[in-house]
C-alpha cells in the first residue's frame, strides 16, 4: 500500500494528474446486467422504450477502498468495494458495463439524516494517517473505469453531483477501426457523433424519469456536461495513426521527444501503441470538480544493423499524459 502516494495525490489531484498516468482499470466491466433486474450492487430503474435500463449504484456500494501504486509508467488505482481499511483511502467509484448506463450520486450515504427511512449503513473506520484529513464515509475523490469510447456525464449540484458512465459499444460501429484500418476520418467522426447522440438521448430520458434530487441544505447549481472520446483519446493503434489524428499525434509526439531527450536521434522513432482516457473528480471546500486525462501508450523504435536499415522495437508500454483538463462544471465539457 502507498499511504504516501495516496496523500500526495489527494493534496493536489489535478496537479498530480498532469504529470502521472492514473489507471483505474476495470477492462471487463460489470457482466450480466439484465433490463429492469436489480442486483446487490445496482438498483435497476424502469427501462425506456428502446429497452435500455438505468442502473443506480446502491448507497452501501458507492464507497470503495482505494490505493495508489506505481506500476511501470502508470499509477494504478487498486480498488475494492466494501470497508475502507487504513492506510487505504476512501473513494467514490463507478464501474461500467457494455451498452449500459450506470449512475452514482456523490453524497454521504452513511449520514442517516440524508437517508431518511432507509436502513442505516455501517460506517467506515477513520483513517488517521490521511493527509489532508479525509472523511472515509464521504470521500473527496471519485474515479470511474478507464474510458475508450464511453461518455461520462456529470449533472446536479456542486455539492451532490450525479455521475453517469454511458457505453454504446454495439452502436454505430468502431471509430478506431474506421480511422486506423480504413483511414476514413469523416466516417469515424460521424460514428463518434452517432454514439454521443444515442447515449445522450437515452441518458436524458433516464435522468428525467428517475431524477436524483439533492438532499443537503446548501446546493450550488451547475450545468450538465460530458467528456467524450474526442476529448480523451487519440485514434491510433499499434504504430498506425488514425486518419484525421496526424496533427494531434505530431504535437503529442513532439512533447514526448522533447521530454525524453530524443530530439537529435534521427535513428529513433516514437510510435503510438494505443490511447485511452481516465476520469476523476475532486471535492475541495465542499464543491466537486471533474477532470479527464488523455493518455497515450507509445513505443520507442531504433534503427539497427550494420547499415542502420532495420527498425527494431527498443521499449514498449510507455504511458504519457497528453492532456489533462477540467470538464465540469467549467472547462472543456460538452453540454448534453
Amino acid at each position: 500500500m502507498s499511504q504516501e502516494l495516496n496523500n500526495f495525490f489527494r493534496s493536489d489531484p489535478f496537479g498530480f494528474a498532469k504529470a502521472n498516468v492514473l489507471w483505474p482499470g476495470d477492462p471487463t466491466g460489470v457482466p450480466g446486467l439484465e433490463p429492469n433486474v436489480s442486483t446487490s450492487y445496482f438498483k435497476a430503474h424502469n427501462n425506456i422504450g428502446s429497452g435500455e435500463s438505468l442502473y443506480n449504484l446502491v448507497g452501501a456500494k458507492r464507497i470503495w477502498s482505494g490505493d495508489l501504486n506505481r506500476v511501470g509508467s502508470k499509477v494504478v488505482v487498486t480498488k475494492a468495494p466494501g470497508a475502507v481499511v487504513a492506510p487505504r483511502m476512501a473513494i467514490y467509484y463507478l464501474p461500467w458495463a457494455e451498452n449500459k448506463f450506470l449512475r452514482t450520486t456523490l453524497r454521504s450515504t452513511r449520514n442517516q439524516a440524508l437517508r431518511g427511512l432507509k436502513p442505516a449503513i455501517t460506517a467506515n473506520a477513520a483513517n488517521n494517517a490521511a493527509i489532508p484529513p479525509q472523511d472515509t464515509n464521504d470521500p473527496d475523490i471519485f474515479f470511474t473505469a478507464n474510458v475508450n469510447g464511453c461518455m461520462v456525464v456529470v449533472e446536479g449540484t456542486r455539492e451532490e453531483p450525479t455521475v453517469y458512465h454511458c457505453n454504446a459499444i454495439a452502436h454505430a460501429g468502431s471509430p478506431m477501426t474506421t480511422a486506423v484500418t480504413n483511414q476514413d476520418s469523416a466516417t469515424a467522426q460521424n460514428q463518434i457523433g452517432q454514439k454521443v447522440n444515442w447515449m445522450t438521448t437515452r441518458m436524458d430520458t433516464m435522468s428525467l424519469a428517475s431524477p436524483k434530487n439533492p438532499r443537503g441544505v446548501a446546493q450550488t447549481a451547475a450545468p450538465r456536461k460530458a467528456t467524450i472520446q474526442n476529448d480523451y483519446m487519440v485514434l491510433g493503434f499499434e504504430g498506425v495513426v488514425g486518419a484525421g489524428e496526424e496533427e494531434e499525434w505530431a504535437k503529442i509526439k513532439s512533447g514526448i521527444v522533447r521530454m525524453t531527450g530524443l530530439q537529435r536521434q534521427s535513428d529513433t522513432q516514437v510510435r503510438i501503441q494505443e490511447s485511452v482516457g481516465s476520469v476523476f473528480g475532486h471535492r475541495l471546500n465542499g464543491l466537486w470538480t471533474f477532470y479527464f486525462q488523455k493518455l497515450v501508450c507509445y513505443q520507442i523504435w531504433k534503427k539497427t544493423g550494420t547499415f542502420k536499415t532495420r527498425w527494431q522495437r527498443q521499449q514498449t508500454d510507455l504511458w504519457w499524459v497528453a492532456d489533462c483538463r477540467e470538464f465540469w462544471p467549467n472547462g472543456a465539457g460538452h453540454a448534453v
